[in-house]
């Protein structure tokens, strides 16, 4: 019987930390209804109790956090003041809207994530109401701040800063007042300005200037002595200025992606603590000898560049795990030692120097390296003009000659049966306005290994000779890019009809109508997102998975 009584006590003892009141419950129930609940990626189970609803952490009768970022939440953002005794609130990189003033009565609040949604408000009056702030993210919404004086006397024990999409052309001064932050996000704002307002931030530790139309490296940067990653891709930057790179001694992580560089910047080979570089999408030419001296780089981003000849000399990076040389112009005889991890698609390799490499593996006794290969050309998009009527030619580039069989499909998946080389079109009509795709799909068996490769050749837009206006395209974009997590399709004049996702290779590994993906199980790579519309557009972007 003491027994019985001692389970029955801890029981309630357990129920009492774990129950919470009818105004909290309530709270969560308007936001399940208020954002679609029953559609988001994981929902709750409402026949239980809260402490088993998804995303929910309940300490001492209390809602201490609620987690769903990414969860596909869709609609309005409800009245959340009832939740006082909240800690952490991430509601980031999903589709809600409305205003966030109730947010302002949260005063326990030490994290607060809403980026990437389309909420509106003051920001001026929501963050000194949250004296416990550390870590706030409020990047690609509609915020407003007109005066950032106030937002940063109140913030100061920030440590994490997410300002991103907000169109800020000059950092604030106030900025300068957050010692405690080191990590600073300020990707696609548009600076111009107020850079020597972050110099005094010496703690800062990551720095996210992507997509500023930088063109060189801001002089007052040089003094964040502690920065360990740097994102400045996406910007104007040619290898001649980039001097003050060579500043970041202790630098783990530099990404230069979309720049202007025609050739791999000299100071990198002083930043020897880099164990991540991407250089890819620049027109860099030449060999990769000024990285010699880099010895603990484990990954190489080198993709859509204009690397030409023999494959780079790989075996000065003895941690080398992933080299991507996608979209140049390699040719010839691949080295015997390669990195497990590497993507050589769209080179000039033959098929031959492929199963060569392989044949010598086999005979070494080594393990294969995952290889992504292909060898059609993926410069740019291709576009082919025809008349309503009149005749068109679909090109791609390899031949029934070399072994290759072929299949195209229309509007990227479905098969229309024809297996040329080329897909001819004898009497346009105008439901043939859209894109195609080539596979081209070869198979061989050598040294009782089977050497198969499965390929697709980039889209090929078929339009009217006098196209329509596409002016309303200008509204269809993505973000982030790169990314690790999700990519999100915004459609601002549009409505999204399906959304397609194809790997480096081509192959179809997202077919949806959701604005929001989920690409975290996605290997590492270069991808295709093609976005069709209601309305008849269609336009696809090249996008990163980190």
């Amino acid at each position: 019987m003491k027994l019985f009584y001692l389970l029955l006590f801890l029981s309630s003892l357990l129920f009492g930390q774990t129950s919470i009141s009818e105004a909290e419950k309530s709270t969560l129930l308007s936001l399940y209804n208020k954002t679609d609940g029953a559609n988001w990626t994981t929902t709750w189970d409402l026949s239980r109790e809260p402490q088993y609803w998804y995303g929910i952490k309940i300490k001492n009768g209390s809602v201490t956090e609620i987690t769903l970022n990414g969860n596909h939440l869709k609609g309005t953002l409800p009245n959340l003041a009832a939740l006082n005794k909240l800690r952490k609130l991430d509601l980031s990189n999903n589709h809600i809207n409305g205003d966030i003033s109730s947010l302002s009565q949260l005063t326990y609040l030490e994290s607060l994530n809403l980026t990437g949604n389309i909420l509106q408000g003051n920001l001026n009056s929501l963050v000194p109401s949250l004296p416990n702030l550390t870590e706030l993210g409020v990047g690609n919404n509609q915020f407003t701040i007109p005066d950032m004086g106030g937002f940063f006397s109140s913030a100061k024990n920030l440590t994490y800063l997410d300002l991103s999409g907000l169109h800020i052309k000059s950092i604030p001064a106030g900025i300068s007042s957050l010692k405690k932050l080191n990590e600073l996000h300020l990707r696609s704002d548009s600076l111009s300005a107020g850079f020597g307002n972050i110099a005094a931030l010496t703690q800062l530790k990551i720095l996210d200037l992507a997509e500023n139309q930088l063109t060189e490296i801001p002089q007052p940067l040089v003094s964040l002595s502690s920065l360990i990653q740097l994102d400045l891709s996406g910007n104007l930057l040619t290898e001649n200025k980039l001097s003050r790179l060579a500043s970041f001694k202790d630098l783990e992580w530099l990404s230069l992606r979309n720049n202007r560089l025609t050739a791999i910047p000299t100071e990198n080979n002083q930043l020897l603590q880099l164990v991540h570089l991407d250089l890819g999408d620049n027109q860099i030419t030449g060999s990769i000898s000024n990285l010699a001296s880099l010895k603990n780089l484990q990954q190489i981003w080198l993709d859509n560049n204009k690397l030409s000849g023999s494959f780079p000399d790989t075996n000065s990076f003895p941690k080398l795990m992933m080299l991507s040389v996608a979209g140049n112009n390699l040719t010839g005889k691949l080295p015997s030692k390669l990195p497990p991890i590497l993507d050589i698609s769209n080179n000039r390799f033959a098929p031959a120097d492929i199963k060569n490499y392989i044949d010598q593996l086999h005979l070494s006794g080594e393990k294969y390296t995952a290889i992504t290969y292909s060898p059609q050309r993926y410069d740019s998009e291709k576009s082919v003009t025809a008349s309503i009527g009149g005749e068109a030619s679909l090109p791609q580039s390899l031949s029934a000659t070399d072994g290759y069989e072929f299949s195209w499909f229309k509007n990227l998946e479905l098969n229309t049966g024809i297996t040329s080389e080329n897909y001819s079109i004898q009497n346009v009509k105008k439901e043939d306005y859209t894109q195609y795709t080539c596979e081209a799909y070869l198979l061989t068996v050598f040294r009782s290994n089977v050497f198969e490769i499965s390929l697709f050749r980039e889209p090929v837009t078929l339009t009217e000779s006098l196209s329509a206006d596409e002016s309303l395209l200008t509204s269809v974009s993505i973000f982030p890019n790169p990314t690790s997590d999700f990519i999100n399709v915004r459609t601002q004049n549009l409505k999204t009809e399906k959304i397609l996702i194809h790997d480096g290779s081509g192959r179809l590994v997202y077919k949806g109508t959701e604005n929001q993906i989920n690409v975290s199980s996605f290997p590492q790579g270069l991808y295709i997102i093609t976005v069709f519309t209601v309305e008849g557009s269609t336009k696809s972007f090249k996008f990163i998975k980190k």
